[in-house]
């Protein structure tokens, strides 16, 4: 794995996300495929899709949760979290 390519798995893979929260990870990601020139588009789901296009290779498609299990911390009472 090049170093690039190991920075970009460490600067997604720190970032907080959870389900319907994935919008620090999304960006990330974006931000990245439009530093290489690749076209970025989202659907009405909120689905991000990353195209790279060379010579005549058959599409592959890679897929991926943005989110991870989570919590709100919403209120700390002593040692108990609510």
């Amino acid at each position: 794995m090049r170093a690039s390519e190991r920075r970009l798995l460490e600067t997604i893979l720190r970032l907080p996300t959870a389900p319907f929260r994935e919008h620090w990870v999304q960006g990330a990601i974006e931000r990245a495929a439009r530093k290489l020139e690749l076209s970025v588009r989202h659907d009405r789901f909120g689905n991000l899709y990353v195209a790279y296009h060379k010579g005549r290779a058959e599409p592959l498609a890679f897929t991926a949760h943005m989110d991870h299990p989570g919590f709100e911390l919403l209120e700390v009472k002593g040692s108990v979290a609510e």
